[in-house]
């Protein structure tokens, strides 16, 4: 009685089981998740930026490049979970980051995804960013001057939302 007790209980609950488990994944594209910028990750976090000479420090953002952008020194730098190379999404600027480097201009637009489940940070501007949010600030600022050498790297600028968002309009193709 209790071996037909278990096969009655036991093999559907497994079956159950299983059938949720199985199903195949639905992954959503970042794309149906509101207004945003589309860019393409080209160096996810945790990797190691190519393009420094001091120390190799892995990189605890993302970074993408602005899919409708002329320009193509124009970065975003993506505050998110690990997104995959090559991955296309949505982004937020909240801030325009620059700095001189070895006599150029290097520009970093801080964003987050448009995509409420990947972001790392909650805030939605400059102000939030700034006030909440500046041990974030900081750690970006003093992260590349750690990738330049002495005296390589200067003038380091932070910018509103604002000035990212014309940052961005004015290098759209």
């Amino acid at each position: 009685m209790l071996r037909t007790f278990f096969k009655t209980i036991t093999l559907p609950l497994i079956v159950f089981i299983l059938s949720i488990g199985c199903q195949p994944s639905q992954r959503t594209d970042d794309s149906d998740f509101g207004d945003g910028y589309p860019v393409k990750i080209f160096l996810s976090s945790g990797d190691y930026y190519p393009f420094t000479e001091a120390y190799n420090v892995p990189a605890f953002f993302n970074l993408a490049y602005f899919e409708n952008s002329a320009d193509a020194h124009l970065n975003a730098l993506v505050l998110a979970e690990r997104v995959n190379k090559g991955r296309k999404l949505k982004v937020m600027p909240l801030a325009k980051f620059s700095f001189i480097k070895d006599g150029v201009k290097q520009t970093f637009i801080i964003s987050v995804p448009a995509n409420h489940k990947l972001r790392k940070i909650d805030a939605l501007d400059f102000t939030d960013f700034s006030v909440r949010h500046n041990h974030i600030q900081s750690a970006i600022e003093h992260w590349f001057k750690a990738q330049c050498s002495l005296g390589q790297c200067h003038s380091f600028l932070w910018e509103n939302s604002y000035k990212a968002m014309l940052e961005i309009g004015a290098n759209e193709q």
